[in-house]
């Protein structure tokens, strides 16, 4: 939160919550190398018993979602199959696939019920609801043809603002975008024209606000679940490039709470476990656009160079023998500024925070080789010299560019520190040091296996984010005592925040290549774009009706 002296509701319940979870994170740090990891569980079996319960007869006070039901069957199905749980005995596929039917208009689309408006988010719902279930009963109730004229209905031409409009005299938002999106790429449909048709890419590029995120309409203020909308449309359609990525990833950055470890949804607003994925799932699709983030921020991508000093000097001068004046005669490598996957062969829990620090500490090194192979060329009154120079200035300029990056990246995470490495420090002994057998995920219907891996694919890129902290939120202040997770300590646990806590507990665990606690922790990878999980996914996409 950006502290400015004033008082208000909200700094005071910040103030309050940061306490709390101080407490929370001191206690366990103040616990035995057992009794902590005791304590970082997931507790697998009590989530999946609310989460089976929901899909039988609610409570009344569930009125209000009467519109949002094949929403609340994502949110379980979804759920569930992050944690490799079966259905209820007593609720058979079939009777969810029977029900999701009936929200299905004859026109096209999904509704909230049955009898109900078709609406662009059900659809989705709906849609990866039946994926996430698979099969051919399930794949088969999507009508393909007619949820691709619905789709195309949505659209809203270009000269009126574009965008997708929600449902019929509905809303035009950043959401409308990416459940248009998301569905078509599940159902194998065409949804380059779809955005082209509704000129998407410039209505969410207006959406873009001066903090760098995005809002749902142009104007707006930044939210986190209108920028993972947006990003992800624009991502499914090779066009995020269109967005200013270094502002973006700087607002992104810091909606990590300092002290949580969880992400807030805006701008001086409280960390809520439902943003673990909202904001948690921007990075994976971050780190994937790094190209595009590096041309926007003019960071030249440096051919690779000699290893040594030495060699640059020797051949640095117009009569040394071999000396072309080439490129590869510059005393730096190209990983010196860019090598970006290198882990901490310890697993202490702050590696990403150490391995920015070093990523700065090498962008310098580079700049200053360069300069003093430039200076070398220069006293030698080399050919090459003013060129040398002129690629030294660059990689001081690259150095300059990463470090200012890297503080941003790195500003939230010195509170966590406290926090974080006492706690995972110790826990990080034995309890991660298992080799994995198979790093194949376990069946929909089965539990992972004890000897699963905490350490999964390593990431192409830099973490942008602490996963460490993530998961030591998630699991220390999101999980409610008989199962359920819930905004934050002191909330009622719902199936709403249950499913995007695992999503966002999922992504950090895939995406950082660690789980926090014992290896039973791991949930199944879900697909960072449309979020189901992704042998499903890749199932959908396989399906022989799947394309229209």
């Amino acid at each position: 939160m950006i502290e400015d002296g004033v008082i208000t509701a909200t700094s005071t319940e910040q103030t309050n919550l940061q306490d709390r979870i101080t407490s929370i994170y001191q206690n366990l740090q103040n616990a035995g190398p057992e009794e902590g990891v005791n304590a970082l569980v997931l507790n697998r079996d009590k989530h999946i018993s609310y989460l089976q319960g929901g899909l039988q007869r609610l409570p009344s006070g569930f009125i209000v979602l009467d519109s949002s039901r094949p929403w609340i069957c994502f949110w379980i199905v979804h759920s569930l199959a992050l944690l490799s749980a079966p259905l209820p005995v007593d609720v058979p596929q079939g009777a969810i696939i029977d029900f999701l039917a009936t929200c299905q208009n004859p026109a096209g689309g999904f509704a909230g019920g049955p009898l109900q408006l078709p609406h662009l988010a059900p659809t989705y719902a709906a849609v990866a609801a039946l994926v996430t279930l698979g099969g051919q009963a399930a794949l088969s109730t999507i009508n393909r043809e007619t949820t691709h004229s619905f789709l195309q209905q949505r659209t809203v031409h270009p000269d009126d603002g574009g965008g997708f409009t929600v449902c019929e005299g509905g809303e035009i938002d950043v959401r409308g975008s990416y459940t248009a999106m998301a569905t078509a790429h599940m159902l194998n449909l065409d949804k380059f024209a779809l955005a082209e048709q509704a000129g998407m890419v410039q209505h969410i590029k207006r959406c873009q606000t001066y903090e760098g995120g995005l809002g749902g309409e142009p104007g707006n203020e930044a939210h986190g679940g209108y920028t993972f909308c947006g990003l992800a449309a624009l991502v499914l359609v090779d066009q995020a490039h269109q967005l200013d990525l270094p502002r973006l990833i700087h607002w992104a950055v810091h909606m990590q709470g300092s002290v949580e470890g969880g992400f807030m949804g805006r701008t001086n607003k409280l960390v809520d476990g439902c943003y673990s994925f909202w904001q948690g799932g921007l990075f994976p699709l971050l780190q994937k656009l790094m190209p595009d983030f590096l041309a926007q921020t003019s960071i030249p991508l440096m051919p690779r160079y000699a290893s040594s000093s030495a060699t640059a000097t020797a051949g640095c001068g117009s009569g040394s023998e071999g000396g072309d004046n080439s490129d590869a005669d510059v005393a730096v490598e190209e990983e010196e500024i860019l090598q970006l996957t290198a882990r901490s062969p310890e697993r202490q829990a702050l590696d990403d925070l150490f391995r920015t620090k070093a990523l700065a500490e090498s962008a310098a090194k580079s700049a200053a080789t360069a300069e003093e192979a430039s200076r070398a060329a220069a006293a030698a009154d080399s050919d090459n010299a003013a060129e040398l120079y002129h690629k030294a200035q660059h990689m001081l300029g690259a150095s300059t560019v990463l470090q200012q990056a890297v503080q941003r990246s790195a500003d939230n995470l010195d509170t966590v520190t406290a926090n974080a490495a006492i706690i995972c420090g110790s826990l990080l002994e034995n309890p991660f040091e298992q080799s994995p057998q198979s790093t194949d995920p376990p069946a929909f219907s089965g539990r992972p296996e004890d000897g699963i891996p905490c350490r999964l694919e390593n990431s192409a890129c830099p973490l942008l984010y602490n996963v460490h902290a993530l998961q030591l939120w998630l699991l220390k202040c999101c999980q409610a005592s008989k199962g359920g997770m819930r905004d934050k300590p002191g909330k009622p646990p719902d199936y709403y925040h249950t499913c995007y806590c695992l999503s966002g507990l999922s992504s950090s665990q895939h995406v950082g290549g660690f789980v926090l606690g014992p290896p039973s922790n791991q949930l199944l990878k879900a697909d960072p774009l449309c979020n189901v999980v992704e042998h499903r996914l890749v199932e959908a996409l396989e399906y022989p009706q799947s394309r229209c």
